[in-house]
C-alpha cells in the first residue's frame, strides 16, 4: 500500500472489487522518550541507529535515569531494536522537563601534587564497587615514593582518581582503613577463574610434599617449548603410569612453577601420557622441564579460612576474613575452592613486591601481566667491531 511521508493533496484509485486486507507498513515509526541530548520536543527524522546516536546520545545508565516512578532509559535500546529488525525510518521526539531538569556540572581536578597518594589496586574492582556493601570497598597498595604511607592522610572530603585516560572515575573518599595485613594473600601467579559467594569460598593453606615417580614436560619437535596457555600437555617418564585424575601437578621449579590439576588423561605409551590440566599454563616452559606430582590433601591444612567476597579471574590476591598470622609461607600452597572439584584452583603464596625500572615501560600492561626476570649475556655469535665514523644524536 502506499506510504505518506508528507502533508499534501493525494489522488488514490480504489478497486471497488474485493481483496485481501494488507498489512499496516511498519517501515516508519515513530518514538518519543528521554535521551542523553538533542532537541527537545522536535521529531527527528533518523534512517539509522548511528544516525540517532549522533543526534541523542549513547545508551542511558539504569540509576541516573530511573525515578519513584520507573526506569526511563529504554529508548536507545528501542531505536536499535527497531533498525535491527528492518526499520527503515523513525520520527524520535526527545522528551525533557527544561523548568525542572537539573543541568549537568562536573568537578576539574588538577594532576596531584607530590604528596599526593599513589595506589594500586590490589584486587579487581567490580562494577558499582567502592562500597561498604558488596562488592566491598577498594583495597589497595600504597606505592608512593619517597612519600611513604600517604593513603593514610587520606580522608574525607579528599578525592580519588581511579584509572587512567578517558575511562578514569573520580570518586570521594568515605573511609580508609590501614594497619597490619590481615586480610590479603599474595599469590604466585593470578587465578584462572572467578570464584563468586554465595556460598562461602573456602581457601586452604597446605604444606608442599612432592610425591614419588617425578615425570617431565615433553614438547614436540621442531618446538623447544611450549606455548602460553596450553592446557594439554605431553609428559614422559617411567613415572608417567602413577600420575592420576584430580592429581595436582607442578610444573616447572618448586619457587618458579606453576601448580593445574589433572583433568584428564590419555595413554600415548608406556612412558608418555597427554594430560589435560584445568586451565591454560601462564608461562612458556622448555621441554624436559621437571613435573613433581604433590600431595593436594587439605585434610592437615595449616590453616583454613574463607574469602571476604569473591575473587575474579586474574586477581593475584584473594582476600580472605582473618589469615590469623597464617598465609605467608612461600613455600606453602593455597588451595581455593576445594569442594567444587570443576573450579578449584592451587597457588603458591606469592610476595607482594614493587622495584623501579632504569627506562619506563614503553606501553600500558594490564593487571596480572607476567613480569619475567632475563639474565643478558653475549652470544659471541658476531665479533665486536667499532664505529668507523662519528654517529649523530
Amino acid at each position: 500500500m502506499p506510504e505518506y511521508l508528507a502533508p499534501g493533496v493525494y489522488v488514490e484509485e480504489i478497486d471497488t472489487g474485493s481483496k485481501p486486507i494488507e498489512g499496516v507498513s511498519t517501515s516508519t515509526a515513530g518514538m518519543v522518550g528521554v535521551a542523553e541530548r538533542g532537541p527537545v520536543d522536535i521529531p527527528i527524522l533518523v534512517t539509522s541507529n548511528g544516525e540517532y546516536t549522533r543526534w541523542f546520545g549513547e545508551r542511558l545508565n539504569l540509576d541516573d535515569f530511573s525515578n519513584a516512578n520507573g526506569p526511563h532509559c529504554y529508548l536507545p535500546h528501542a531505536v536499535e531494536g527497531f533498525f535491527t529488525n528492518g526499520g527503515k525510518r523513525l520520527f524520535v521526539t526527545r522528551v525533557l522537563d527544561t523548568a525542572g531538569a537539573t543541568c549537568a556540572e562536573f568537578t576539574l581536578f588538577d594532576r596531584g601534587i607530590a604528596t599526593s597518594a599513589l595506589t594500586q589496586l590490589l584486587r579487581a574492582a567490580s562494577e558499582g564497587g567502592g562500597t561498604a556493601a558488596p562488592p566491598g570497598p577498594l583495597y589497595v597498595m600504597d606505592v608512593n615514593d619517597p612519600v611513604a604511607n600517604a593513603i593514610d592522610d587520606a580522608a574525607p572530603p579528599d578525592h580519588l582518581r581511579i584509572g587512567d585516560g578517558s575511562d578514569a572515575e573520580y570518586r570521594d573518599v568515605a573511609t580508609v582503613t590501614t594497619g597490619p595485613n590481615t586480610t590479603h594473600v599474595p599469590l604466585s601467579f593470578p587465578l584462572s577463574r572467578s570464584h563468586t559467594a554465595p556460598p562461602p569460598i573456602t581457601v586452604h593453606q597446605i604444606t608442599r610434599a612432592a610425591l614419588p615417580n617425578p615425570v617431565a614436560l615433553e614438547v614436540a619437535a621442531p618446538a623447544t617449548t611450549s606455548r602460553v596457555g596450553d592446557t594439554i600437555i605431553t609428559l614422559v617418564g617411567a613415572g608417567v603410569g602413577a600420575v592420576a585424575l584430580n592429581d595436582l601437578l607442578e610444573i616447572g621449579p618448586q619457587f618458579r612453577g606453576e601448580l593445574r590439576y589433572v583433568r584428564n588423561i590419555r595413554v600415548i605409551d608406556a612412558t608418555h601420557r597427554a594430560v589435560t590440566l584445568d586451565s591454560g599454563l601462564t608461562l612458556a616452559y622448555p621441554t624436559l622441564t621437571p613435573v613433581t606430582r604433590l600431595d593436594n590433601s587439605v585434610a592437615g591444612a595449616v590453616d583454613d579460612d574463607t574469602i571476604n567476597g569473591n575473587a575474579n579471574a586474574g586477581d593475584s590476591v584473594v582476600i580472605v576474613n582473618n589469615r590469623g598470622g597464617n598465609f605467608n609461607v612461600r613455600a606453602d600452597i593455597v588451595v581455593i575452592n576445594n569442594a567444587d572439584l570443576a573450579t578449584r584452583e592451587a597457588r603458591r603464596i606469592g610476595i607482594l613486591t614493587q622495584f623501579r625500572l632504569s627506562t619506563g615501560a614503553y606501553d600500558g600492561y594490564t593487571a596480572s601481566t607476567v613480569i619475567t626476570a632475563v639474565n643478558m649475556a653475549d652470544d659471541i655469535a658476531v665479533t665486536a667491531k667499532s664505529l668507523t665514523a662519528d654517529a649523530a644524536a
